[in-house]
């Protein structure tokens, strides 16, 4: 009932990222967090949104429970050589969590101004690698880590795509949503071209989300994006349902 991975197979990092919001980026990394837990895997869940909606649905109230000593901050700053400092404990038995609060919207700025502030090309490449070495630090405790990104593409959300080992894309069957997709990957091509070319992802996949086929059109763009996306996106899809959000109010 505890597998756990084999000392010869390495933690696997999966981010959940999209730069749009309200695609279930959240929800489908809590869901995830929760159903690797509990096929017996040792779980990390990091929340790097400032709005910490996954520290929230972990069972903490971010900005009473939290401060930025307790998030990722201190080590971006310098302040920690490690993360064990902010691993926490939560109510479901083989997750633990990197928490976010409201202060932690201050390492995006941060990073920026490092990067922009830099003496040299090789500096400022380094503010974008900000978690690899920071993420080996801990991952032989765990068997997956699962990143959830914030909702941008930013200096967090770049310093997470060089420190994952895999990406899963949330889109809903939607227009703006795929467009955003297809946008997201140039972006990810054009930003690595420059920061990172030769880094290389166990898998990309997107997941169709927040799909109601009742409606025809969402239907419609359920086979497009198949057609599209060809083998590499996942054969299930993420339902729309209100079961979501009245257990999240629950």
């Amino acid at each position: 009932t505890q597998p756990h991975r084999k000392s010869s197979d390495p933690c696997l990092k999966i981010a959940i990222q999209s730069f749009k919001g309200g695609v279930a980026k959240t929800i489908t990394s809590i869901h995830f967090a929760r159903y690797l837990a509990i096929k017996g895997y040792r779980v990390l869940l990091v929340d790097f949104d400032a709005q910490a909606s996954a520290t929230l649905s972990m069972g903490f109230n971010p900005d009473r429970d939290f401060k930025a000593q307790d998030t990722l901050l201190p080590y971006l700053e310098g302040q920690q050589l490690d993360l064990h400092y902010c691993i926490h404990d939560t109510y479901f038995p083989g997750i633990y969590l990197i928490p976010s609060c409201l202060q932690f919207y201050s390492a995006e700025y941060k990073l920026a101004h490092k990067a922009a502030t830099s003496r040299d090309d090789l500096e400022r490449r380094g503010y974008f690698t900000e978690f690899v070495d920071a993420f080996k630090s801990v991952e032989k405790d765990f068997d997956i880590i699962v990143f959830d990104s914030p909702p941008a593409l930013g200096m967090i959300t770049i310093n997470i795509l060089t420190a994952a080992d895999a990406l899963i894309v949330p889109t809903p069957p939607a227009l703006y949503d795929i467009s955003s997709t297809a946008q997201y990957f140039k972006m990810i091509k054009s930003v690595f071209d420059d920061i990172a070319p030769d880094k290389q992802y166990k898998f990309i996949k997107i997941l169709i989300t927040r799909a109601d086929l009742r409606k025809h059109k969402n239907a419609d763009f359920v086979k497009m994006m198949e057609e599209v996306f060809a083998g590499s996106i996942f054969k299930e899809i993420f339902h729309s349902t209100s079961a979501i959000d009245t257990s999240t109010a629950e």
